[in-house]
């Protein structure tokens, strides 16, 4: 689990980054990044819809499985708020799978 200091936690906050974001579309999720975090460091929210899978177990167990993949990137001097969502009607995602998509990310975002 993220610190924290570290998750996007008020519904103000991930409205704006809606809102006002950049929309990045990964091969299994879209990503919102908003640049203008006046933070000391990046903040990370995950949504997982009911159209991934109407259990919530399935959808908790994807939430784990984003947010352990993100541990080695939030490391990063980046001040980004970020919304990483999964909505779409998936199989459950690998690590490996998940991992790529922030890969793609933090390419995406020069980070």
């Amino acid at each position: 689990m993220l610190k924290k200091s570290k998750r996007l936690q008020k519904t103000k906050d991930i409205n704006y980054v809606f809102k006002y974001g950049k929309r990045n579309v990964a091969p299994h999720g879209v990503f919102f990044v908003y640049t203008k975090n006046y933070e000391k460091h990046s903040r990370i929210t995950v949504i997982i819809g009911k159209k991934f899978s109407s259990l919530a177990v399935l959808r908790n167990k994807m939430k784990r499985i984003i947010r352990g993949s993100i541990k080695k990137f939030s490391d990063t001097d980046c001040k980004y708020d970020i919304v990483i969502g999964y909505t779409k009607k998936n199989k459950m995602l690998l690590y490996k799978e998940v991992e790529e998509d922030i890969n793609f990310l933090i390419s995406k975002i020069n980070c």
